[in-house]
């Protein structure tokens, strides 16, 4: 896009719509001296700049944002502006996430300092960054300092990771003098330790940088004495949380960067054994009787109830392996070696066959699908698997077993209403598999509804009132899915779908019973987990 010399807004009020090509760039450029600017999310692939604002910023960036080729700068900001490719014009609402230092801490309240920015170019507004060759207001010319490729990165990741730089400038900015600098590391160390986000070593890692770019000399032992918070946790000795942070680096700051860091709730020391019973109680009760049950313990607990419900969520998730009836929700384990993806799906179209009675299109077809199963984080499309069959006894329910043994968290069903399928989708995101549809989807629109929601992953949700206070929740129905029914479908699910026709078998063709054995193929499974893991990033 064309932008005035000297200038960062486009020329023109509707630049967010604007395409030049080689057809028409003559038009907007016309040989005057202008600078460049590029629109950022989808109208550049999913472009991102993270734009860093502040010299703490600039400083931390190389330990704490992922790596990338492409990067520029002008004189008095080198290496400013680091950009990738992601899918967070897919994933967000916004066109640029902005973290400012809070105003209370600012020296202008009315102009709090800008750390960072994420520059998505989603919702109406856009976004859009002046490109190297500019010149910026300043007079400075704006340059590269690595003219490579953007990485390729996750949105979720880099939008964590540009949170987690944010935190650290901030921390630097309001670093404590010496002298207390030691328990401000231990007692930082404590907050991070309680997250499931970092072990020690990132701990370490953030916690030195911060150190290093405040110019702490003793950088390397704060890290060391911040990850020792872990091992602290660990053995259940008191350790100083978010309360203690407070007192330390006060309120605005502490509660600012575990807000960045998507730290929830109050944080105190270890939970002492007769809490820990409790929390344990409440895990193992059914819905009804926990919301009965939930703010009168959080009230005898001396908690806020969203505290509570976090310790007991973590508290289920503990003892999820032991219950028999989720055991087969958890995710297999990956394979311990590198695998090969072309003979891979030659196994898996073998294990087919073996079972069933396919054509070498569907053959190949399944076998591509149960891979996109274990991908599906990468896909911004999930078509569904629909297999069909013109009558009975054509191996539909024979597949189904087949397939839920090679694809991960597998979830069978008969019959399924729209209220269990979402919050399913929601709590375990499983590999839905739902045999004879064509007994119960006919009549069912908002059944329909919520299945065809989960083709396109940034609308893939649903709004539904819950609690006593019948409050709106979005809940996610993104996940793989696999239908089986006679004759055809609603021509809003078939549209969705990839279609498995099958036939009766012949007296002269053969297959092999399915195992009964649930894991009989789990070694297929867990080769399926790591080829999808190691090509994730490429996949996206």
């Amino acid at each position: 896009m064309p932008v005035p010399h000297r200038e960062k807004r486009p020329i023109g009020d509707r630049w967010q719509k604007q395409r030049i090509t080689t057809a028409n760039v003559a038009q907007h450029f016309d040989g005057q001296c202008m600078n460049i600017g590029v629109q950022l999310g989808h109208a550049s692939g999913g472009l991102t700049d993270v734009d860093l604002d502040c010299e703490e910023a600039i400083l931390l960036a190389q330990d704490l944002l992922p790596a990338t080729d492409a990067i520029f700068g002008r004189d008095s900001k080198p290496c400013s502006h680091w950009l990738y490719v992601t899918d967070l014009c897919d994933t967000e609402q916004k066109a640029v996430i902005r973290y400012s230092e809070p105003k209370v801490l600012a020296g202008d309240p009315d102009n709090p300092a800008v750390l960072v920015e994420l520059r998505i170019g989603a919702g109406d507004k856009g976004a859009h960054t002046v490109a190297p060759g500019s010149m910026h207001p300043s007079g400075e010319r704006i340059s590269w300092e690595y003219e490579g490729e953007p990485a390729q990165v996750r949105g979720s990741h880099l939008k964590k990771r540009v949170g987690y730089l944010a935190a650290a400038a901030l921390l630097v900015r309001h670093y404590p003098n010496a002298g207390s600098r030691h328990e401000a590391a231990l007692v930082l160390g404590g907050v991070l330790a309680r997250t499931l986000e970092m072990d020690a070593d990132d701990i370490k890692r953030f916690v030195s940088a911060i150190a290093d770019v405040a110019g702490d000399e003793e950088w390397e032992e704060r890290g060391r004495s911040a990850a020792g918070a872990v091992d602290l946790l660990k053995r259940g000795q008191p350790t100083p949380g978010l309360p203690r942070m407070r007192e330390v680096w006060g309120y605005e700051v502490a509660d600012t960067v575990t807000a960045w860091l998507n730290i929830v709730g109050d944080q105190g020391a270890s939970v002492s054994d007769a809490d820990a019973e409790r929390i344990d109680a409440l895990a193992k009760l059914d819905p009804m009787e926990y919301d009965r049950q939930l703010k009168v313990a959080a009230k005898q607990l001396g908690v806020r109830t969203k505290t509570l419900e976090r310790e007991v969520a973590k508290r289920r998730e503990e003892l999820a392996p032991a219950n028999t009836e989720t055991a087969f929700l958890q995710a297999p384990a990956p394979w311990a070696e590198p695998v090969d993806g072309d003979p891979l799906l030659t196994e898996i179209c073998e294990v087919l066959r073996r079972h069933i009675i396919l054509s070498e299109s569907c053959c190949v077809a399944i076998a591509l699908w149960c891979l996109h199963a274990h991908a599906h984080d990468a896909a911004r499309h999930s078509p569904i698997l629909f297999i069909s069959s013109p009558t009975k006894r054509c191996g539909k329910t024979n597949l189904l077993s087949t397939i839920s043994m090679i694809v991960p968290k597998p979830l069978s069903a008969t019959n399924v209403t729209p209220a269990t399928i979402f919050r399913a989708i929601d709590r375990w995101r499983p590999t839905m598999l739902i045999d004879e549809m064509d007994t119960f989807i006919s009549d069912k629109s908002e059944l329909r509804g919520v299945l065809n929601s989960g083709h396109t992953r940034s609308q893939a949700y649903v709004i539904r009132c819950v609690g006593e206070d019948s409050l709106p929740k979005q809940f996610s129905t993104w996940t793989p899915k696999v239908f089986a029914a006679i004759g055809s479908m609603h021509p809003t699910l078939e549209d969705r779908s990839i279609m498995i026709n099958l036939k009766r078998k012949l007296s002269s063709e053969e297959v092999s019973r399915i195992p009964k054995d649930r894991n009989a193929y789990l070694e297929l499974q867990r080769k399926c987990a790591r080829w999808g893991n190691d090509h994730l990033e490429a996949l996206r």
